[in-house]
């Protein structure tokens, strides 16, 4: 004799399953919290500061990078970096900001310059390929938060 599920039991059985199927459910709950400061602390697994050759005896030296996901969806970022050449070198502070989504891997941010990229969570870090300052080719990084 077979058994079926009584039209109770269904009811039982979906009143068990997690609440909603929309992008809320749709991260690891297990994820740290996104929102607030994370700081770069590497470039291609090489610790900061990470020598871009660009060409010749040209270079770009990224010497930080901080990324801000605010609660209201909006981020911001600062790279700050120091271009060198045959002749002598100079600072800058290139900044960018978007919008930023959670993603079942990580967060998903729109830059509003430079496109969409995602980082993805590994423990307590981010890691993935993004931007960064004036660069043409994405990098990639793994940004971690201040130890308190």
């Amino acid at each position: 004799m077979v058994m079926r599920p009584t039209s109770s039991a269904l009811v039982l059985i979906l009143l068990a399953l997690p609440a909603g199927c929309g992008s809320s459910s749709v991260f690891d709950r297990n994820q740290p919290d996104p929102i607030g400061t994370w700081h770069l602390a590497a470039v291609n697994a090489h610790a900061l500061p990470y020598v871009a050759r660009i060409s010749g005896t040209d270079t770009t030296v990224i010497v930080s990078s901080r990324i801000v996901l605010s609660s209201d969806g909006r981020w911001s970022k600062t790279d700050s970096v120091s271009h060198r050449t045959g002749t002598g070198a100079a600072s800058a502070v290139f900044a960018d900001d978007g919008t930023w989504s959670r993603s079942p891997a990580g967060v998903s941010l729109q830059s509003a310059t430079k496109g969409a990229f995602e980082l993805a969570f590994q423990g307590a870090a981010l890691f993935g390929f993004a931007p960064m300052a004036d660069i043409t080719i994405l990098l990639d990084v793994s940004y971690t938060r201040p130890p308190h």
